[in-house]
């Protein structure tokens, strides 16, 4: 028999890993089972890459359901792994991004995903809603992130984001993405 949605949402935990240690490489294969059925090729990250993203992000969250993840969210404050070739309309989107929000006390949220069995049932949106409260308490201004147009953008708007703008066929995708800012504090 199936578990309803409520017995499924309290049935996943979201934990905060400690970034200052290394990956287990167990817990990496689960990552890159994230990374490769929910990134299309273009966008997906290497082994060796999201490794380092994560160990150098500055929150990251894992759900969980049992011992096994099935979701992530983990953001950064400046350029980490491969921002794309010179010369790239897209890199050179992300590298002005990244001086942004340098000004701004802003951080950038480099990836929230949750494995497709686990979608619709609100492990993205209390991934957001933890990431969002972790940057509070981290005494950020503003979280930015690029969400795929359709339910990823429509769970930023929910949860306070505005659109800054769209990207047409974002890293080669064919998909449209919106950039969204989410102001973690009253703006005056």
């Amino acid at each position: 028999m199936k578990a309803t949605y409520k017995e499924q949402i309290m049935r996943v935990k979201i934990r905060q890993w400690n970034h200052n240690e290394l990956v287990p490489p167990d817990m990496m294969d689960q990552l890159m089972t994230i990374e490769e059925v929910c990134f299309k090729p273009e966008i997906q990250e290497s082994y060796e890459s999201k490794r380092n993203l994560i160990e150098q992000a500055d929150i990251v969250l894992f759900a969980y359901d049992g011992p096994n993840i099935i979701g992530e969210a983990y953001t950064a404050t400046s350029a980490a792994g491969d921002m794309g070739e010179e010369g790239d309309p897209d890199a050179e989107h992300l590298k002005g991004l990244f001086e942004l929000m340098d000004q701004e006390d802003a951080v950038y949220c480099m990836s929230l995903a949750v494995l497709p069995d686990y979608r619709g049932q609100g492990v993205a949106k209390q991934l957001l809603w933890d990431t969002i409260q972790k940057c509070k308490e981290s005494r950020f201004n503003l979280l930015y992130s690029h969400a795929k147009v359709g339910p990823s953008a429509h769970l930023f708007g929910l949860l306070g984001g505005q659109c800054v703008e769209e990207r047409e066929n974002w890293c080669g995708t064919g998909d449209t993405y919106i950039l969204f800012r989410i102001p973690l504090w009253p703006e005056d």
